[in-house]
């Protein structure tokens, strides 16, 4: 006897594949949303508390709050990834792994760098949600630094708390 070939009917692979992308697509442009949202947002704080001399505050509450949407996107992205690839198909593991690295690259760059590139390109050229929010002195380059490091350190951070706190809060309860 042969060995049977697995086959995907050629119109659901296309709407498997289109389903994926308009899923990456959009997933793309709720980050975009969701950046310019908290830039907004710090951008108001940094108003209302330069003033009086707490803007760290703003800059704070801005670096943790991107770093926290990245980190949740990343997270709930991971899950969806996995079954829109299921669901195209893929004839060899090979191909399915090609396909899950090629949506998991379009996504995660967006979702891991547009923050960054919000204050570099974004910020002193375009008005978001009607607001000029551009630096000061239109240098982005200080905000720039700062949004980087919180990220960076907040991401650090949350990745080792959530790595190490489950069995150091399972050793201290087994005490």
């Amino acid at each position: 006897k042969g060995t049977y070939e697995r086959v995907a009917d050629p119109l659901w692979r296309k709407l498997a594949l289109a389903l994926s992308v308009a899923v990456v697509v959009s997933f793309i442009a709720i980050v975009i949303f969701v950046v310019a949202s908290i830039a907004l947002m710090r951008f108001k704080l940094l108003r209302a508390l330069e003033p009086r001399g707490m803007s760290w505050i703003a800059k704070a509450v801005g670096g943790v709050s991107q770093a926290g949407s990245i980190m949740l996107f990343n997270r709930i992205y991971q899950e969806v990834l996995a079954r829109l690839t299921d669901l195209e198909n893929w004839k060899t593991g090979t191909q399915y792994e090609d396909a899950a690295i090629a949506k998991d690259f379009s996504f995660k760059i967006v979702n891991a760098y547009f923050a960054c590139f919000f204050v570099a390109f974004v910020q002193n050229n375009i008005k978001v949600f009607g607001e000029d929010m551009h630096c000061p002195l239109w240098d982005c380059m200080p905000e720039l630094t700062m949004t980087l490091a919180t990220i960076f350190i907040v991401q650090l951070t949350l990745q080792q708390a959530f790595e190490l706190g489950p069995p150091v809060v399972a050793h201290l309860a087994a005490r």
